[in-house]
């Protein structure tokens, strides 16, 4: 995302915008296997040969060494973006 110094504003109704969890995981980290609706990888967040990190359909996410959270809390770790950064890049819609 863009810099713009007007990154706090998230879109309108962007709970209801965000794509679908295990598409979007499936897409952004590697070596996902998905297992009765529960996907399994080595975590990105970390360096990793476990596959530590579990996913569920819902868009919560585990890791026994980073924590758990949800597809936005995900995408602000692995990236180091703001809350409204990740909301953009999650909506498809650019900052500026």
């Amino acid at each position: 995302p863009c810099r713009d110094g007007n990154t706090s504003a998230v879109p309108h109704n962007w709970h209801g915008r965000l794509p679908l969890p295990m598409v979007w995981f499936g897409l952004h980290v590697g070596e996902m296997v998905v297992v009765n609706g529960i996907g399994n990888a080595p975590c990105p967040l970390h360096p990793d040969r476990k596959r530590s990190l579990s996913l569920k359909p819902s868009g919560e996410w585990a890791c026994s060494a980073c924590g758990k959270g949800d597809l936005v809390g995900f995408v602000m770790r692995r990236y180091r973006w703001t809350f409204a950064e990740a909301v953009h890049h999650l909506v498809g819609v650019r900052q500026c």
